[in-house]
């Protein structure tokens, strides 16, 4: 008995361009895939890919689902199991031959986005392992909130902040930095002194801007009854993780990485090289879900998990595992806010449908 595999593309307008260090940002693009086997069980999942963070391009992934159907068009069989591979190689050409049906198939690392896509599909349709059952959304003080880049932050945070947001995160590196520093010492005198904010350079700064930038933070944090600034998120370009590990010898504000360590080979690298700071993990370009819970189990980092500005299709999912990864946790440790504060940032109203609904809408 097979499977049937079905895909769709889409595109989400955001309701303004989302200004990071990599510029403006317009619209979201990935695919959602539908697996259903012989006993009628389907399975949702999404791929998400961001080439610019670390992942395969979407035409890479979408070459790659049409190559498992195997003919033009949908569905088409598949094989009865989908694997990771652990190792980093590229899935045999064999596999994908014309008229040829496995009991297995290894998704390539060089793949992220579609490793997560398919698994958390195979997962949900075996009613088992991630996605198997929806996660609640977590209440809005769990979930870091994303303002608007540069001085339309001190206009966006009240609005959060009444919903229950305690956490906030600003993009930089986005103005000038002496437009920016100003603007962050008059942020933190705005939010209420409770409130946590994270600063997200995307990779953007340069060495002596990411001191300068610490060297504010470190000054900030030490005024009495003031919002306190969490970490500065990848101050540096993703290879440059033994500077940002010397700068974090420097100055008492945290560093995370994120960037740096955007698919599980990366972040299982970085580890491997001695970083025992904060990682930010995006599960939808991370990779395969069950080699990401490994990588915790094995070694108890801190995770900070957040949104690729997924759907619902893989919130669900990134949201199940990172219920998994704070259900392991201490009570002397809780998680630290989840980064999908990203639900008002589009025109569609696609967060409100469930995946059956998005899946039967495009």
């Amino acid at each position: 008995m097979g499977l049937e595999l079905a895909i769709k593309g889409y595109s989400r307008q955001f309701r303004q361009p989302l200004k990071t260090a990599h510029g403006p940002w317009q619209k979201r693009q990935g695919l959602l895939v539908r697996l259903e086997d012989g006993l009628g069980r389907v399975g949702y999942g999404e791929i998400a890919p961001l080439p610019w963070f670390g992942s395969e391009t979407l035409a890479a992934a979408q070459a790659f689902c049409k190559s498992l159907a195997k003919v033009p068009l949908w569905p088409a069989p598949l094989p009865f199991g989908l694997a990771c591979d652990p190792a980093g190689p590229e899935a045999n050409p064999d596999l994908l031959r014309e008229g040829r049906r496995f009991s297995s198939l290894t998704l390539p690392n060089s793949l992220p986005a579609t490793q997560f896509g398919l698994a958390t599909a195979m997962a949900q349709l075996q009613g088992q392992g991630v996605a198997a059952v929806p996660s609640p959304e977590p209440h809005a003080s769990f979930i870091c909130g994303l303002l608007p880049a540069g001085a339309a932050a001190l206009k966006g945070w009240p609005a959060l902040w009444q919903s229950g947001t305690r956490t906030f995160k600003w993009k930089i590196g986005v103005d000038g930095i002496a437009t920016e520093r100003a603007l962050l010492t008059t942020l933190v005198q705005a939010l209420p002194p409770t409130s946590r904010l994270r600063l997200d350079a995307n990779g953007g700064l340069t060495v002596s801007e990411a001191a300068q930038w610490l060297d504010l933070c470190d000054r900030l944090n030490s005024q009495p009854d003031t919002c306190a600034i969490e970490f500065l998120e990848q101050p540096l370009p993703p290879d440059q993780v033994a500077v940002m590990a010397h700068l974090g010898q420097r100055f008492r504000t945290a560093i995370a990485l994120d960037e740096s360590v955007a698919t599980l080979p990366s972040l299982e690298r970085c580890h491997q090289q001695g970083w025992s700071g904060i990682f930010v993990v995006k599960p939808a370009l991370a990779g395969c879900p069950h080699r990401l819970r490994q990588f915790w189990q094995r070694h108890s980092p801190q995770l900070v998990f957040s949104s690729a500005f997924e759907t619902v299709v893989g919130r669900q999912a990134a949201l199940a595992l990172a219920a998994d990864y704070a259900a392991q946790l201490p009570p002397s440790a809780p998680p630290l806010a989840l980064g999908f504060g990203t639900l008002d940032w589009f025109e569609d109203n696609w967060d409100s449908l469930t995946p059956t609904q998005l899946w039967d809408s495009l």
